[in-house]
Protein backbone atom coordinates (compact mmCIF):
# COMPACT_ATOMS: atom_id res chain seq x y z
CA UNK A 1 0.00 0.00 0.00
CA UNK A 2 1.62 3.23 -1.18
CA UNK A 3 2.29 5.75 1.61
CA UNK A 4 1.45 3.32 4.40
CA UNK A 5 3.37 3.16 7.65
CA UNK A 6 5.79 0.24 7.77
CA UNK A 7 5.60 -1.92 10.90
CA UNK A 8 8.32 -4.49 11.60
CA UNK A 9 6.98 -7.53 13.48
CA UNK A 10 9.47 -9.77 15.28
CA UNK A 11 8.62 -13.50 15.50
CA UNK A 12 5.83 -12.87 13.02
CA UNK A 13 5.41 -16.59 12.28
CA UNK A 14 4.62 -17.43 15.91
CA UNK A 15 1.14 -17.68 17.42
CA UNK A 16 1.31 -14.16 18.84
CA UNK A 17 3.06 -12.73 15.80
CA UNK A 18 0.46 -13.99 13.32
CA UNK A 19 -2.33 -12.41 15.37
CA UNK A 20 -0.43 -9.11 15.46
CA UNK A 21 0.12 -9.17 11.70
CA UNK A 22 -3.57 -9.91 11.03
CA UNK A 23 -4.62 -7.06 13.31
CA UNK A 24 -2.26 -4.61 11.59
CA UNK A 25 -3.45 -5.58 8.11
CA UNK A 26 -7.18 -5.65 8.91
CA UNK A 27 -9.38 -2.79 7.62
CA UNK A 28 -10.26 0.09 9.92
CA UNK A 29 -13.63 0.20 11.68
CA UNK A 30 -15.03 2.41 8.90
CA UNK A 31 -14.04 -0.13 6.25
CA UNK A 32 -11.08 1.82 4.91
CA UNK A 33 -7.85 -0.10 4.16
CA UNK A 34 -5.27 -0.59 6.87
CA UNK A 35 -2.78 2.31 7.09
CA UNK A 36 0.02 -0.18 7.73
CA UNK A 37 2.24 -2.48 5.73
CA UNK A 38 4.13 -5.21 7.55
CA UNK A 39 7.70 -6.43 7.41
CA UNK A 40 8.54 -9.64 9.24
CA UNK A 41 11.64 -11.38 10.48
CA UNK A 42 11.70 -15.14 9.92
CA UNK A 43 14.42 -17.76 10.04
CA UNK A 44 12.84 -19.84 7.30
CA UNK A 45 11.26 -17.85 4.43
CA UNK A 46 10.25 -21.11 2.76
CA UNK A 47 8.22 -22.36 5.75
CA UNK A 48 4.47 -22.71 5.46
CA UNK A 49 3.74 -19.89 7.88
CA UNK A 50 6.20 -17.53 6.18
CA UNK A 51 4.60 -18.26 2.81
CA UNK A 52 1.16 -17.61 4.28
CA UNK A 53 2.40 -14.22 5.49
CA UNK A 54 3.86 -13.45 2.07
CA UNK A 55 0.49 -14.23 0.48
CA UNK A 56 -0.99 -11.50 2.69
CA UNK A 57 1.53 -9.00 1.34
CA UNK A 58 4.00 -9.21 4.22
CA UNK A 59 7.65 -8.51 3.38
CA UNK A 60 10.53 -10.30 5.13
CA UNK A 61 13.34 -8.18 6.55
CA UNK A 62 16.46 -8.35 8.72
CA UNK A 63 16.95 -6.13 11.76
CA UNK A 64 20.08 -4.98 13.59
CA UNK A 65 18.67 -5.29 17.11
CA UNK A 66 16.63 -8.35 18.03
CA UNK A 67 14.23 -8.36 21.00
CA UNK A 68 13.31 -11.87 22.16
CA UNK A 69 10.12 -12.41 24.15
CA UNK A 70 11.45 -15.10 26.43
CA UNK A 71 10.27 -17.64 29.01
CA UNK A 72 12.37 -19.42 31.60
CA UNK A 73 14.35 -22.48 30.48
CA UNK A 74 12.33 -24.60 32.88
CA UNK A 75 13.98 -27.98 32.31
CA UNK A 76 17.43 -26.53 32.88
CA UNK A 77 16.35 -24.73 36.04
CA UNK A 78 14.86 -27.94 37.46
CA UNK A 79 17.88 -30.09 36.68
CA UNK A 80 16.10 -31.60 33.64
CA UNK A 81 13.53 -33.44 35.75
CA UNK A 82 10.87 -34.89 33.37
CA UNK A 83 7.94 -33.72 35.52
CA UNK A 84 9.05 -30.13 34.89
CA UNK A 85 9.31 -30.39 31.11
CA UNK A 86 7.14 -27.56 29.77
CA UNK A 87 7.62 -27.32 26.03
CA UNK A 88 6.70 -23.71 25.33
CA UNK A 89 8.93 -22.56 28.21
CA UNK A 90 11.84 -24.79 27.16
CA UNK A 91 11.47 -23.80 23.52
CA UNK A 92 11.89 -20.11 24.22
CA UNK A 93 14.49 -20.71 26.91
CA UNK A 94 16.66 -22.68 24.48
CA UNK A 95 16.59 -19.78 22.04
CA UNK A 96 17.65 -17.37 24.79
CA UNK A 97 20.53 -19.68 25.70
CA UNK A 98 21.63 -19.72 22.06
CA UNK A 99 21.43 -15.93 21.80
CA UNK A 100 23.60 -15.49 24.88
CA UNK A 101 26.37 -17.45 23.15
CA UNK A 102 26.44 -15.14 20.12
CA UNK A 103 29.02 -12.40 19.67
CA UNK A 104 27.10 -9.27 18.72
CA UNK A 105 30.18 -7.74 17.11
CA UNK A 106 30.78 -10.76 14.89
CA UNK A 107 27.19 -11.39 13.83
CA UNK A 108 26.39 -7.69 13.39
CA UNK A 109 23.17 -7.85 15.41
CA UNK A 110 22.64 -6.91 19.04
CA UNK A 111 19.87 -8.47 21.09
CA UNK A 112 17.67 -7.98 24.15
CA UNK A 113 15.98 -10.81 26.08
CA UNK A 114 12.76 -9.99 27.95
CA UNK A 115 11.57 -12.78 30.26
CA UNK A 116 7.96 -12.45 31.35
CA UNK A 117 4.97 -14.79 31.77
CA UNK A 118 2.73 -16.25 32.86
CA UNK A 119 -0.28 -14.47 31.40
CA UNK A 120 -2.53 -13.05 34.12
CA UNK A 121 -5.72 -14.18 32.39
CA UNK A 122 -4.71 -17.83 32.82
CA UNK A 123 -5.21 -17.37 36.56
CA UNK A 124 -8.89 -16.64 35.90
CA UNK A 125 -9.67 -19.25 33.27
CA UNK A 126 -11.83 -21.15 33.14
CA UNK A 127 -14.28 -18.76 34.84
CA UNK A 128 -17.73 -20.20 35.49
CA UNK A 129 -20.90 -18.20 36.20
CA UNK A 130 -22.82 -19.26 39.28
CA UNK A 131 -25.62 -17.50 41.23
CA UNK A 132 -24.90 -14.17 39.58
CA UNK A 133 -21.22 -14.30 40.47
CA UNK A 134 -18.07 -15.88 39.13
CA UNK A 135 -16.50 -19.11 40.26
CA UNK A 136 -12.86 -19.63 39.40
CA UNK A 137 -11.81 -23.28 39.68
CA UNK A 138 -8.10 -23.45 40.29
CA UNK A 139 -5.36 -25.83 41.39
CA UNK A 140 -3.55 -22.97 43.13
CA UNK A 141 -3.23 -23.38 46.90
CA UNK A 142 -5.19 -20.72 48.86
CA UNK A 143 -2.08 -19.35 50.58
CA UNK A 144 -0.52 -18.66 47.17
CA UNK A 145 -3.74 -17.37 45.63
CA UNK A 146 -4.04 -14.51 48.10
CA UNK A 147 -1.15 -12.63 46.51
CA UNK A 148 -2.29 -12.97 42.93
CA UNK A 149 -6.04 -12.73 43.22
CA UNK A 150 -5.81 -8.99 43.89
CA UNK A 151 -5.32 -8.54 40.19
CA UNK A 152 -7.44 -9.75 37.29
CA UNK A 153 -7.45 -9.18 33.58
CA UNK A 154 -10.58 -7.57 32.15
CA UNK A 155 -11.13 -7.83 28.40
CA UNK A 156 -13.28 -5.10 26.93
CA UNK A 157 -13.56 -3.93 23.34
CA UNK A 158 -10.45 -5.80 22.26
CA UNK A 159 -8.18 -4.17 24.85
CA UNK A 160 -6.77 -5.53 28.08
CA UNK A 161 -6.70 -3.52 31.28
CA UNK A 162 -5.41 -4.52 34.67
CA UNK A 163 -7.60 -3.41 37.57
CA UNK A 164 -7.99 -4.12 41.25
CA UNK A 165 -10.75 -6.66 41.86
CA UNK A 166 -12.60 -6.85 45.21
CA UNK A 167 -12.29 -10.34 46.63
CA UNK A 168 -16.05 -10.48 47.17
CA UNK A 169 -16.67 -10.56 43.41
CA UNK A 170 -14.98 -13.91 42.90
CA UNK A 171 -15.29 -17.33 44.50
CA UNK A 172 -12.24 -19.54 44.43
CA UNK A 173 -12.95 -23.26 44.16
CA UNK A 174 -9.90 -25.40 44.88
CA UNK A 175 -9.70 -28.48 42.65
CA UNK A 176 -7.25 -31.29 42.15
CA UNK A 177 -5.26 -31.25 38.93
CA UNK A 178 -7.44 -33.95 37.34
CA UNK A 179 -10.67 -32.19 38.41
CA UNK A 180 -9.42 -28.89 37.01
CA UNK A 181 -8.65 -30.38 33.60
CA UNK A 182 -12.25 -31.59 33.27
CA UNK A 183 -13.22 -27.90 32.85
CA UNK A 184 -11.28 -27.75 29.59
CA UNK A 185 -12.33 -29.02 26.17
CA UNK A 186 -9.59 -30.62 24.08
CA UNK A 187 -7.03 -30.90 26.86
CA UNK A 188 -5.72 -34.17 25.40
CA UNK A 189 -4.94 -32.75 21.96
CA UNK A 190 -1.29 -31.97 21.07
CA UNK A 191 0.04 -28.74 22.55
CA UNK A 192 1.67 -28.00 19.15
CA UNK A 193 -1.09 -26.54 16.96
CA UNK A 194 0.58 -27.82 13.79
CA UNK A 195 -0.10 -31.42 14.87
CA UNK A 196 -3.86 -30.95 14.67
CA UNK A 197 -6.54 -31.82 17.21
CA UNK A 198 -6.24 -35.61 17.33
CA UNK A 199 -4.33 -36.94 20.37
CA UNK A 200 -1.07 -38.64 19.37
CA UNK A 201 2.20 -39.64 20.99
CA UNK A 202 3.39 -36.02 21.32
CA UNK A 203 3.00 -33.83 24.40
CA UNK A 204 -0.63 -32.97 25.08
CA UNK A 205 -1.88 -29.64 26.34
CA UNK A 206 -2.79 -31.32 29.62
CA UNK A 207 0.69 -32.78 30.10
CA UNK A 208 2.42 -29.56 29.11
CA UNK A 209 0.45 -27.25 31.37
CA UNK A 210 0.45 -29.72 34.25
CA UNK A 211 4.22 -29.31 34.14
CA UNK A 212 3.70 -25.54 33.95
CA UNK A 213 1.80 -25.54 37.25
CA UNK A 214 4.41 -27.76 38.90
CA UNK A 215 7.12 -25.24 38.04
CA UNK A 216 5.43 -22.57 40.14
CA UNK A 217 4.17 -24.95 42.83
CA UNK A 218 7.69 -26.26 43.40
CA UNK A 219 9.27 -22.78 43.18
CA UNK A 220 11.36 -23.72 40.15
CA UNK A 221 10.14 -20.44 38.65
CA UNK A 222 9.29 -17.49 40.87
CA UNK A 223 7.56 -14.19 40.14
CA UNK A 224 7.15 -11.12 42.34
CA UNK A 225 3.36 -10.74 42.59
CA UNK A 226 3.45 -7.99 45.17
Amino acid sequence: MSGSKIILVISATGAQGIAVVDALLSPASDGSPSPYSVRALTRYPSSQRAQELAAKGVECARVCHYVWSNLDYASKKSGYRPEHKCEHYDGKGCVAEFMKQQDSVTCGMTWTIVTAGPYFERLYTPCLTWAGGHVTPSIIAPKRLEKIRRWRVIWWGGTTSLRRSPKSLDIHKRQSRDEWWLNWHGAEKPVANERGTTPDDSTSGKDNFSSFWRLFRNDIIKRDSG
